[in-house]
């Protein structure tokens, strides 16, 4: 159980840096 809630809290942070990472630059460059 708490393996699974784990597990989506480790993949909401991934999906959150990914989505950061992909938007920073842009607006660095700007």
């Amino acid at each position: 159980m708490d393996s699974r809630r784990d597990f989506l809290r480790k993949a909401a942070l991934m999906s959150g840096s990914a989505a950061i990472i992909n938007v920073l630059p842009p607006a660095i460059q700007n």
